[in-house]
């Protein structure tokens, strides 16, 4: 680490430990949010890992509720966790005041339920490998716009939904990237794996508030199908994740241990919902419809088995759900 990025973080480390009662700032004498956006020059790829050490926060253990974990009250505006699932979790959010979930994971939150419980929902998914800049915006308004205090998730509370907090943490509290990304590491656990999780609470340039104020973004509960050809971007992806853990006997993969099969499998499902419901695919052939409803069939299957725990049921739906979607493809649209 040269000489000029230490002496910015021993600043820091002076700073930190103050921020979380101070009120939300708004830029630094740079005109950065949230201090120091460190260059391509200055953070090399691991780089912002090890940052996240530079600052040494207490030992912290996380709360544990039924079907609700890893909780991490980050500050009286911001809680992060795991999904909440069933009655009881919400429940829990409920008690602990909180007024806007924010999920950041692909799986079609449930607002119903929240709503029952005084809570709404906002879905804005981010991936493994980092956040893009309308990805930022999004949240940032959303902290900036909406009523907290707010809990962020993913599906274990450890990877993206922290660092979809430390974005919250930096916007709406006023605290610097090193104490964000201290929080990721030292508290949530957030892997070294997920290297672009790290590198853009780092480095991403953060929207000020009259950049959210113009932004465009309505805060969907559920985020909307845009199309078939979305469907396509996302479909490949799940497919890969799930393909990964059933070559590897459904087992969690030490360099991708934010991985579930499950959950996987239940956002796919979800997105092949979705997809079948859209006027471009009613307006397509009767065999691309045919196989379309074979994969929504194959990937409830593979959801019952997985929720089972039978795992060599789940693998033949898996491989009958990949020999519809070649079947489709070879037909509508390898040969186009």
């Amino acid at each position: 680490m040269n000489q000029r990025l230490l002496q910015v973080l021993l600043l820091s480390i002076c700073a930190s430990a103050c921020n979380s009662s101070q009120a939300p700032q708004e830029t630094d004498a740079t005109g950065q949010l949230g201090g120091k956006v460190y260059t391509l020059d200055e953070l090399q790829v691991e780089d912002a890992y090890e940052l996240a050490a530079e600052i040494q926060l207490p030992a912290v253990p996380p709360k544990d509720f039924p079907d609700l974990h890893n909780v991490y009250t980050l500050s009286a505006n911001i809680i992060s966790g795991s999904e909440p699932l069933g009655e009881d979790a919400f429940a829990e959010l409920e008690t602990m005041g909180v007024k806007t979930i924010i999920s950041v994971d692909g799986k079609t939150p449930n607002a119903e339920l929240a709503a029952k419980h005084g809570m709404r929902y906002v879905h804005a998914p981010i991936r493994y490998n980092g956040l893009e800049q309308e990805e930022v915006s999004r949240l940032a308004k959303t902290y900036r716009e909406l009523e907290g205090p707010f809990f962020v998730h993913c599906f274990h509370g450890k990877h993206r939904g922290p660092a979809a907090a430390a974005v919250g943490r930096v916007v709406l509290d006023g605290v610097d990237r090193e104490r964000a990304l201290a929080e990721m590491r030292q508290w949530s656990g957030t892997s070294k794996s997920y290297k672009g999780l790290y590198s853009a609470i780092a480095s991403m340039p953060f929207p000020s508030a009259a950049e959210s104020a113009a932004f465009d973004w309505d805060f969907p509960e559920a985020r909307p199908m845009e199309g078939f050809r979305q469907a396509m971007v996302e479909i490949p992806r799940l497919h890969d994740n799930i393909e990964l853990m059933a070559d590897n006997d459904w087992i969690v993969d030490p360099q991708h241990p934010d991985l579930d099969a499950l959950n996987e499998a239940t956002s796919l499902l979800s997105i092949f919902r979705q997809a079948n419901k859209l006027q471009e695919v009613a307006e397509r052939p009767a065999e691309f419809r045919r196989l379309m409803d074979k994969s929504v069939e194959e990937n409830e299957l593979l959801v019952q088995a997985l929720t089972a725990g039978d795992q060599p049921t789940a693998l033949k739906a898996f491989e009958s759900l990949q020999a519809s979607c070649k079947s489709c493809h070879k037909l509508y649209r390898n040969d186009r």
